[in-house]
């Protein structure tokens, strides 16, 4: 990870923690991990809309994310996501309830999955804003 992407998901976003391993793990609760690539706007699009739904709805999950920019094997995300095999792209995505890795995903699965975990329906591909309906209450 570099420290530009540190600085970058710091100062742009006040929701998320930049995660890396031996960092402390949430036990309680909800918890995310996400791996981003820095060149993907697929990855940032999902944390503006993830960052803006959180806020609306006074959410205080815990949400890390990390930077898979560099990432070219499964043996790259095994210490991230565990189990985490056959990934092609980013998002990457892993969440835990109360310690315990309970759903992870890849891709276009893996933003659906977040997405759809606070309400936000995909009825396709998220890879553009507009491409995201938000469920009315």
């Amino acid at each position: 990870m570099t420290r530009d992407f540190r600085e970058r998901i710091g100062s742009r976003y006040s929701v998320f923690t930049v995660w890396s391993p031996g960092d402390p793990i949430q036990t309680k609760g909800v918890r995310w991990l996400i791996g981003v690539s820095e060149w993907s706007i697929d990855d940032f699009v999902l944390l503006e809309i993830l960052e803006r739904e959180l806020a609306a709805k006074n959410i205080t999950d815990r949400i890390d994310v990390f930077d898979a920019t560099d990432f070219t094997t499964d043996e790259h995300y095994q210490p991230f996501v565990p189990g985490m095999t056959g990934v092609r792209s980013t998002t990457i995505a892993g969440c835990w309830m109360n310690g315990e890795l309970i759903a992870t995903g890849r891709g276009w699965e893996a933003r659906k999955i977040i997405l759809e975990w606070y309400g936000v329906h995909c009825e396709r591909p998220v890879t553009r804003s507009a491409d995201i309906l938000v469920q009315s209450a």
